[in-house]
């Protein structure tokens, strides 16, 4: 499942809306990628090291190569909820701690909170 939008200002979300971007790399459906700063390609796949200024939306299509196709992204923006698989199998310890991405599809979940800028995303309920 990787990444899906769950609701957006309390609106059950069933299609979102995205914006078409040329994107350089692996992409996958429900990924996160990051807003490329350098180069040709305007999306790439999103890792641990990404940040909160660095990381843009969730690709919604497929597809490899180098910044040669659009992909179709949904920002992430506020007041979105967004459901996402982990590494660790969660507990309610984890609830309220922010985290880091393991990888573009999967959050790197444990009980520590993620304090710098990596600490991307917080964890609210567990389904």
């Amino acid at each position: 499942m990787a990444f899906r939008l769950v609701t957006m200002g309390g609106l059950d979300i069933g299609s979102p809306a995205g914006v078409a971007f040329r994107g350089s790399g692996v992409i996958k459906p429900g990924s996160v990628v990051d807003f490329s700063r350098t180069g040709a390609a305007g999306v790439t796949p999103a890792s641990s090291s990404s940040t909160f200024t660095t990381i843009f939306g969730v690709a919604q299509e497929y597809g490899q190569g180098a910044s040669d196709r659009e992909f179709l992204v949904v920002p992430i923006v506020g007041g979105q909820l967004w459901e996402a698989d982990c590494v660790n199998a969660i507990t309610t310890a984890q609830i309220g701690i922010r985290q880091a991405l393991n990888d573009h599809l999967l959050v790197r979940n444990d009980a520590t909170d993620t304090t710098g800028a990596t600490g991307v995303f917080r964890v609210l309920k567990i389904v």
